[in-house]
């Protein structure tokens, strides 16, 4: 995103229960585009006359009064269709980069709202040189048709730019940045972990980043260092409001996961290989007595048709999450913790981590639910 600074943009973020309408004046709002227009009404109001026989009649000069009333209509008061919105995006007379994040949130079966989208990119493909504006469509799939569908006719007009995860040194950078900027250390450890546990995923970085914050300033503000006992209790924190944003469509797969299906996720998650062989993983596990090869396949198909959590890369028969982001956060709840206790604390962190794996396990709350909760 940051290559959009400098240019006019707009960025928005999608849900599943968005609508074309409800997205494209989210997206004029925010390029600016979202102008109202005046009305003016002028009414003349004048004396009549008449009897029960007589029609009514309008006296000629007759003393009037004139009443103007202006109106005012905002753009959001408009059903919007694919071709006006391509419209208002040519009349505002400069290139606009329109950015849909997070629509991998939208449900595959919303086909309408996929198919006025691909209308949207179609008529700025189809009128580029009249509106050299563009749509950028932000999300997690394994190809753009997983993200839109197929549309045959704007094929032509499509570019897939997959995103490769963050390098250590860029999420080094990002840390030392936030330190510097916030008067505030991470603990040499701690810093290491993230880079370590992140697998490259900023979301991740950010959210933790933001728990280990909070609870430095919960405890001990003035010390202004991230410990290794920060860390710990925060990404419990991240991990329950990861699972209500970002991966809040996965909780159901992950909190009913058996324990055959949980073995398999924990040591997908514990190999340093993110995207080991099928067979190599069924190697590992029946090495080591988890399971049989019939079970590991009854519970790797169940992963991958029922709960859509995994899945198998084409020609190289790699297994892999489905959301990319799953696996730093599952790390944290099936793994041990990343830092070694004294003995006296090992049974208060096992403790912890089972009611984290708990909690993520209840019924999540619903959207009316949290904000009750919150009091609004």
């Amino acid at each position: 995103m940051h290559a959009l600074a400098g240019m006019d943009h707009a960025i928005i973020g999608c849900d599943a229960d968005m609508d074309f309408n409800q997205i494209a004046h989210a997206l004029l709002r925010e390029a600016g585009i979202a102008d109202r227009t005046t009305e003016r009404t002028t009414e003349i109001e004048k004396e009549v006359s008449g009897g029960l026989e007589v029609p009514l009649t309008v006296k000629a000069g007759a003393a009037g009064r004139e009443r103007k009333v202006r109106k005012e209509r905002g753009v959001d008061d408009l059903r919007l269709t694919p071709w006006e919105v391509f419209e208002r995006v040519r009349e505002h007379g400069r290139k606009i980069i329109l950015v849909l994040d997070e629509y991998d949130l939208v449900p595959h079966e919303n086909l309408e709202l996929h198919r006025t989208i691909a209308k949207v990119v179609k008529n700025l493909a189809d009128n580029s040189r009249s509106c050299d504006s563009r749509v950028v469509i932000v999300g997690i799939a394994r190809t753009a048709q997983g993200l839109l569908g197929r549309h045959p006719s704007i094929e032509r007009s499509l570019r897939e730019l997959f995103l490769r995860p963050l390098t250590e040194g860029d999420i080094y950078d990002f840390l030392t940045a936030a330190e510097q900027r916030l008067k505030f250390k991470f603990a040499p450890r701690v810093k290491q972990v993230m880079i370590d546990e992140s697998n490259g995923n900023p979301y991740f970085v950010h959210l933790v980043g933001l728990e280990c914050l909070d609870v430095m300033v919960e405890g001990r503000p003035k010390t202004r260092v991230v410990t290794e006992e920060h860390y710990e209790e925060a990404i419990g924190r991240a991990v329950q409001a990861a699972f209500r944003s970002q991966l809040q469509k996965w909780s159901d797969a992950v909190r009913t996961m058996d324990p055959h299906e949980e073995t398999l996720v924990r040591e997908l998650v514990a190999g340093r290989d993110h995207h080991p062989l099928r067979t190599q993983l069924q190697a590992r596990l029946v090495r080591g007595g988890a399971m049989d090869e019939k079970t590991f396949s009854h519970a790797l198909l169940r992963l991958q048709q029922e709960k859509r959590l995994l899945y198998l890369s084409r020609g190289k028969d790699q297994v892999r999450f489905v959301d990319p982001l799953m696996r730093p956060f599952l790390r944290i709840l099936l793994l041990p913790a990343p830092f070694s206790r004294k003995r006296r604390n090992r049974r208060g962190r096992a403790s912890t981590k089972q009611a984290q794996m708990e909690q993520i396990r209840l019924p999540l709350p619903s959207n009316d639910e949290s904000r009750a909760e919150s009091g609004e």
